[in-house]
């Protein structure tokens, strides 16, 4: 039977999940010798690199993987509109986010953990499912915000190496899962690769593996899925397994900047992972109105998607010119094989201009370049053709 809060209780509950956060934190990583700027998804030096004085020079930023096509007008308009009243804290505001959510969702609103962008949920699981040395099932490689967080508390990876086309294997991390297994961790589709497995694939992963531990599934990147979001393992929530989904409008509706998230989840699930979380006491009452007015959004997450696929296919264009091997991507980014050194790689774009990300797996250099505007794009393919 679904229950629900109310909106005293809700506050209540966020601010107490607020004040643990505060005091259990600052603790919990004094422990951990790698507590340090890698639990970022960038590290200071990354970030030195990519920084350019007033942002001078850069035709073209495409490291981060956000949506330049958002926010959409119905965003900024309530945006703008809430300005005036922003000295006030946005408590029935965020109240009514979370209903509004919960709703989109299909589940009741004590499903529902709000925070500033996912990274600041994946940080509340991997401690929560990492202390006293939690073992977390991951595919490697994989977005490493949730097991760095876990690794700082004393947790334990067990890493599954993706196949030759860069996607993870289910199949192998359900092996992987034994009596010490603390959570599974996937993301669908995967970061850094772009790749995907299908909904079903996913979701009977979910139904299998989470009998034997919680399964966190990081869907940022769902809406770009070919099935868009009939791919999504909501309906494992909503049957009672033990998953977790997590959800950001950083990437389809363009919140980057804005910082709004949510898991959605079984109660008791959600109680592990509230000692570490703000539970969205951290929202803006901007951020809060704004993703509020882009929850059903359909015109504008449809155009997004749209605008995303045509530059997405002006850059496959760019890369098939110079002999590139993009792997077929279902997000706002791809990866792609580069024959050089990726530093080097990326020292050289960076002098048209144009910035990327890189990384090294399987004894191969890649490049991951974002989709941005068809500008954008333009000014990556000719600087590509340029450098390599």
């Amino acid at each position: 039977m679904k229950t629900s809060l109310t909106r005293r209780q809700a506050l209540k509950a966020g601010t107490l999940a607020a004040s643990a956060a505060f005091v259990n934190l600052p603790a919990l990583f004094a422990k951990s010798p790698s507590y340090n700027a890698e639990f970022l998804s960038m590290t200071d030096e990354e970030r030195a690199f990519y920084y350019f004085e007033g942002q001078e020079g850069v035709k073209a930023r495409l490291f981060a993987n956000e949506n330049p096509f958002g926010p959409s007008e119905k965003a900024i308009a309530a945006i703008t509109n809430s300005l005036k009243d922003s000295y006030m804290y946005p408590f029935d505001e965020r109240a009514e986010l979370q209903r509004k959510i919960a709703a989109y969702e299909g589940v009741s609103e004590d499903f529902i953990l709000l925070g500033s962008g996912s990274t600041q949920l994946l940080m509340a699981a991997g401690v929560a499912f990492g202390m006293k040395g939690g073992e977390i099932v991951i595919s490697h490689p994989t977005f490493d915000s949730l097991p760095k967080y876990a690794e700082g508390v004393g947790g334990k990876l067990v890493k599954v190496e993706v196949d030759s086309g860069l996607k993870q294997q289910l199949g192998k991390m359900a092996d992987a899962v034994n009596g010490k297994t603390s959570l599974v961790y996937t993301v669908n589709p995967m970061n850094p690769t772009g790749t995907q497995v299908s909904g079903k694939e996913m979701r009977d992963f979910c139904n299998s593996v989470s009998d034997k531990a919680p399964v966190f599934v990081d869907e940022a990147y769902i809406d770009y899925h070919p099935e868009g979001l009939k791919a999504s393992t909501i309906s494992c929530v909503q049957q009672g397994k033990n998953v977790i989904v997590c959800k950001t409008f950083s990437k389809v509706h363009g919140f980057a900047g804005l910082r709004v998230g949510y898991c959605v989840a079984k109660p008791d699930l959600l109680a592990k992972m509230k000692p570490f979380s703000t539970g969205g006491f951290d929202l803006s009452r901007p951020a809060v109105l704004a993703a509020t007015a882009s929850v059903d959004d359909k015109a504008f997450l449809s155009m997004s998607v749209q605008q995303t696929e045509e530059s997405k296919q002006l850059l496959y264009k760019g890369l098939k010119a110079v002999g590139a091997n993009v792997i077929p991507s279902f997000t706002n980014f791809a990866m792609f094989p580069i024959d050089m050194n990726g530093s080097t790689f990326l020292s050289r774009m960076k002098e048209k201009g144009v910035l990327v990300r890189s990384w090294n797996f399987k004894n191969q250099d890649w490049c991951r370049v974002s989709i941005g505007r068809k500008d954008e794009m333009e000014a990556f393919n000719k600087a590509l053709a340029q450098v390599v």
